[in-house]
């Protein structure tokens, strides 16, 4: 297998967790629809965005042990599955992207709908005073979708990251790594904080909106460029832990 084949293959393991997802997704606006409808009232349904993050992000935890151990079995090299992955993973979130804002404008059209996007950036088309016009509309649109597949990408990408520390831990290992965000969050966090007199979580806050791009000005590309670094650290990682990771039960 090169790397195309175990590319279609990744792929292929994906479609029917897609197509459950989005059969959900479409029913429950379906039945918002008609609820709506039938009590005629008016209603919004936010953030679909965030329902999809978490799916790809459990579906790159779900991509790896499986594929791994089929490819090595059939003699794919480590790096072929990595690349074959990683390409996986940038494909899945430019297609959720696309679904995403597909489905949210059909929604638009028969009651309204608020994207998480236009919730954290829906100030950079608010300058348009006189109303958006067909090419404001088009630029709106383009940059949701180019968020939203950088970010599904970089997610997808931590939960096989995630998932091949998990793999590579022994038993007291992955007892650690479970434990240690729980630590760093209800013990280091409070002690730093009460240290530094509340210094260290605003410094914290400003780097994460600067990094969205949401600080000074509200910019979605510095966000894009965030997602873009993170997807690449966690690929790094990734391949650094798949090197000599091997067959396991």
């Amino acid at each position: 297998m090169n790397v195309k084949n175990m590319y279609a293959f990744y792929l292929s393991d994906s479609k029917k967790s897609l197509a459950v997802f989005y059969g959900i997704v479409v029913a429950v606006y379906m039945l918002f629809a008609i609820t709506v409808i039938s009590a005629n009232g008016e209603d919004t349904i936010n953030g679909m965005e965030i329902s999809s993050l978490i799916f790809i992000f459990i579906l790159g935890l779900n991509l790896f042990k499986s594929n791994f151990q089929f490819g090595l079995t059939n003699g794919v090299s480590r790096r072929t599955q990595f690349i074959s992955f990683t390409a996986a993973a940038a494909t899945l979130g430019v297609f959720m992207a696309a679904m995403d804002v597909i489905i949210e404008k059909l929604v638009n059209i028969f009651f309204s709908s608020s994207s998480l996007y236009l919730g954290i950036y829906g100030g950079r088309y608010s300058s348009f005073s006189a109303g958006l016009t067909l090419m404001d509309h088009i630029q709106m649109i383009a940059e949701q979708f180019l968020w939203c597949a950088f970010l599904y990408a970089a997610m997808a990408m931590l939960g096989f990251c995630i998932n091949l520390i998990y793999y590579r831990s022994n038993t007291i290992m992955k007892y650690i790594v479970s434990v240690i965000p729980f630590i760093v969050v209800f013990v280091v966090e409070p002690y730093i904080e009460r240290t530094t007199n509340g210094a260290f979580l605003h410094s914290i806050s400003d780097f994460l909106s600067r990094a969205m791009g949401i600080g000074l000005t509200i910019n979605p590309y510095i966000a894009m460029l965030s997602f873009f670094i993170g997807f690449g650290v966690l690929a790094l990682c990734s391949y650094l832990l798949m090197r000599h990771a091997v067959i396991k039960q």
